[in-house]
């Protein structure tokens, strides 16, 4: 069950020589004690802790994690330890950070090819290279098959439920970041190709880079495109997340009144939702988004809950403006003062068109919640690819930080269970689904 641990152990030897010596060594009693407070922190705050995997599974997994901690370590060995701990539990809010200090040190490298990752396979998208042409299969990774890799580097990547889409997606997108951390570490990278029928060994080397601005798509954009002989308007949110927003000098609300307006006024019936790489933010502004296209009063979430012991980690806004009732379990507070609890109208005026949501394996929590409620009421057709997200429910709100005493790792644990409210129960699945009926439109590729 935990043969990964073993692979990684073992390669550490071969790939980390040279690196891991500069690091500092902690003790086997210290490792233990950071292990320990992992597990309890775990315990003590999570809200669905154990969504999918028993608490049997997840006790064993620790002392097994454990009875590997035979020699001092280095805070990279014993990440790659217990980092599987934290992303089985399958939750993309529940996360295990490298320490600070390690984060500083830690050198940027680029690679002169992407990859792509699917059907336990990893082709090459782009080169620099003559060796390595566009098109050619990746059959294995410094000895390691390329489905070993894979299934390798997915047992680290913290993503919601038993389906991998997230996973997939963040290791295409984030894939020599993942490998040479887990795997290679800043060193070049022996690979088997295959180009047609050709076999060849290449040396992957990876080039120091200075960290630079790069170009960033807009969080926040809009289009009128002629698709055929319609004009459909196009709306891409890449962030609900308020803070960054502000601080990119959008006001959402302010920005949606806007573009809604527009829409009144040049009659348009079409509207597509670009929520690709969408990975949350604050949920009032998903909610806030969906009074827009609404036809009818909505509730968002049946429940949303926590343990009593994490309210005094709620910041101040939460402090504020939210209160809580007891549950019948006396550990257990709901929150009830979430605008989400309520049946909302939608704003006046509210556009009564056709609407077309666009997510990948990108779209996560508060804009999976969005595509969630838009397919469970068949408000919209969804298009694109299967979410990272779940359908019925998340954990987030707010995160509760745990620093590891010795190690120094970096814990981050959600607070809250949200729960959908989904009348609809019939069209839930486990995550959400595009429309194999809807067709592709032209922004999708």
């Amino acid at each position: 069950m935990h043969n990964y641990l073993t692979i990684s152990l073992i390669y550490l030897s071969l790939f980390f020589s040279g690196n891991l010596t500069a690091q500092q060594l902690f003790s086997k009693q210290a490792l233990k004690t950071d292990l320990s407070i992992l597990k309890q922190s775990l315990l003590k705050y999570h809200p669905n802790l154990f969504a999918y995997q028993d608490e049997a599974e997840f006790h064993q997994s620790f002392e097994e994690a454990e009875k590997k901690i035979v020699k001092n370590m280095t805070e990279s060995e014993f990440y790659i330890l217990v980092k599987p701990l934290v992303s089985n539990i399958k939750c993309s809010h529940t996360e295990l950070y490298h320490s600070n200090r390690y984060l500083a040190k830690r050198k940027d490298y680029s690679f002169p090819i992407q990859l792509k990752v699917s059907n336990n396979s990893i082709h090459v998208v782009s080169s620099t290279i003559a060796q390595i042409p566009k098109g050619s299969e990746i059959l294995s990774m410094d000895g390691l098959e390329s489905n070993q890799v894979i299934q390798t580097l997915k047992r680290y990547i913290s993503s919601d439920g038993l389906h991998d889409n997230g996973r997939i997606h963040w290791l295409n997108k984030n894939f020599f970041e993942i490998y040479t951390d887990i795997l290679g570490q800043d060193l070049s990278v022996q690979l088997v190709v295959k180009n047609k029928e050709t076999l060849k060994e290449v040396t992957l080397n990876p080039k120091f880079t200075v960290k630079s601005q790069t170009f960033r798509e807009p969080l926040l954009s809009s289009s009128i495109e002629m698709i055929g002989n319609e004009k459909r308007a196009i709306l891409t949110i890449k962030s609900f997340d308020n803070a960054l927003l502000k601080a990119n000098g959008i006001q959402f609300n302010k920005y949606l009144k806007t573009f809604f307006g527009q829409l009144t006024a040049s009659k348009i019936n079409h509207l597509t939702i670009d929520l690709r790489d969408n990975t949350g933010g604050n949920d009032l502004l998903a909610i806030k988004l969906y009074s827009y296209i609404s036809k009818q009063s909505f509730k968002f979430y049946e429940s949303l809950q926590l343990y009593k012991r994490s309210k005094k980690h709620l910041p101040l806004p939460q402090k504020a403006f939210f209160w809580t009732k007891k549950t019948d379990n006396s550990d257990v507070v709901k929150f009830k003062g979430h605008q989400g609890l309520k049946f909302i109208d939608p704003v006046k005026n509210s556009f009564n068109g056709n609407v077309e949501v666009l997510i990948d394996g990108g779209t996560m929590s508060a804009a999976a919640h969005f595509a969630a409620k838009c397919h469970n009421t068949q408000r919209a057709r969804i298009q694109g690819s299967t979410s990272a997200g779940t359908y019925q429910h998340s954990n987030s709100g707010f995160l509760i930080y745990n620093l590891l005493p010795h190690t120094r790792l970096q814990l981050f644990t959600p607070a809250i269970h949200y729960k959908l409210y989904l009348p609809n129960k019939e069209l839930i699945t486990e995550a959400i689904e595009p429309d194999p009926n809807a067709d592709p439109l032209d922004i999708t590729q």
